[in-house]
């Protein structure tokens, strides 16, 4: 009879979605998993697994646990930015461009600025803003941010008088569901609307903070279980002998899960959210404002008052918008040449794509695509 494997997981943040994701790969190949957490880790001192899959603390870790994990010499796949000198395959969330999309939703949204809350100075927060800054910067739009490291004696009045500095109306990126909660708490202590005053989008997707909060929070969903299945794959293939690159893989961001924080002010007017509904699904196609018009089932004029009002342009503006936020995706992460993406986006031929793109974001497509990798 085969033995059977087990594997370490060890995390010093638990998330029963990654744990679910390594669950799912190992079940199929028979491993047995048992998690270590920092405050029961000494439990399995004087065992050696056959793998190991973790989520390494960063260098003020007072446990033990990671130097212990680190000197089993068993094949390792690690989940995090942390002890960039360990040298191991590593399965990452795309940050950087889960920031860039978390800035194009809240632009979308119509707010005259964006503020940004976040624990700061890590590797994390550094590749978030990255993102969100370069796509707020295309947007034209202002953004302050507010680094909770430095907020330790009065982190609720430092939430606060940065909230009650902000234009309204404001697009609000918190780093963590967590944050997105307290932003959500004060507004509904100031009287703020949300989000129609205050449009709150958090990270990670964490159903607890996110989906019950009192209004519902949108959040960016960095596909949490799908990292972890990926990682187990690469260990097991580790264990078979097969060489693994010892490399950043990224995981892309599986995208925004939009609820009442970002969307409601839409529902509440069924012609935008329907008109929005039409021009995301038809975004491949030459789309005329008469023809979603007529898709709507209302006047031109009524429509372009309606977009204005909620989300602060016309309808030409926000097809135009759709297909540049797609148009620089796809450059951003494929090969595609500008012919194909100009064709996928329904432009009738690139010299238009590329005069629409070049008056939009003030570089050439090149160009963009230089900077951008």
């Amino acid at each position: 009879m085969a033995k059977r494997l087990t594997i370490y997981y060890a995390t010093y943040v638990y998330d029963e979605r990654m744990h679910r994701g390594i669950l799912h790969y190992g079940r199929s190949r028979g491993w047995r998993v048992q998690l270590l957490q920092p405050h029961a880790w000494s439990l399995v001192r004087g065992m050696k697994p056959d793998g190991l899959i973790s989520l390494m603390e960063p260098d003020d870790d007072t446990t033990g646990m990671t130097d212990y994990v680190l000197s089993l010499g068993v094949p390792h796949v690690d989940l995090s930015y942390n002890r960039p000198e360990v040298e191991v395959p590593r399965f990452l969330p795309d940050l950087e461009d889960g920031g860039r999309q978390a800035a194009e939703h809240l632009a979308m949204l119509g707010v005259s600025s964006l503020r940004c809350v976040q624990w700061g100075e890590t590797i994390a927060d550094e590749l978030r803003m990255r993102g969100f800054l370069e796509s707020a910067e295309e947007g034209n739009l202002p953004v302050e941010c507010l680094h909770m490291r430095h907020c330790k004696k009065e982190p609720h009045q430092s939430l606060l008088n940065f909230m009650k500095s902000a234009p309204k109306p404001v697009g609000v990126f918190c780093s963590v569901d967590q944050y997105a909660g307290r932003v959500l708490d004060i507004c509904l202590d100031e009287g703020w609307r949300v989000p129609e005053d205050v449009a709150i989008l958090g990270f990670y997707n964490h159903e607890i903070d996110s989906a019950l909060a009192e209004i519902s929070l949108s959040s960016v969903d960095i596909d949490i279980e799908g990292r972890g299945y990926q990682a187990a794959q690469a260990l097991g293939r580790m264990i078979c002998g097969e060489e693994v690159p010892v490399e950043q893989n990224l995981v892309p961001i599986k995208g925004i899960v939009c609820r009442a924080s970002t969307t409601s002010r839409m529902k509440d007017d069924r012609f935008v959210a329907g008109a929005q509904e039409y021009i995301s699904s038809n975004l491949r196609k030459p789309l005329t404002v008469e023809e979603l018009v007529g898709a709507v089932g209302m006047s031109r004029a009524a429509l372009q008052r309606r977009f204005k009002r909620v989300l602060g342009h016309g309808v030409a503006a926000e097809i135009k918008a759709q297909k540049m936020a797609m148009a620089k995706r796809m450059l951003r992460q494929g090969d595609e040449t500008a012919t194909y993406i100009s064709e996928e986006l329904g432009y009738p031929d690139v010299t238009q794509f590329y005069r629409v793109f070049k008056r939009e974001t003030g570089e050439t497509v090149g160009q963009f695509r230089k900077r951008s990798r």
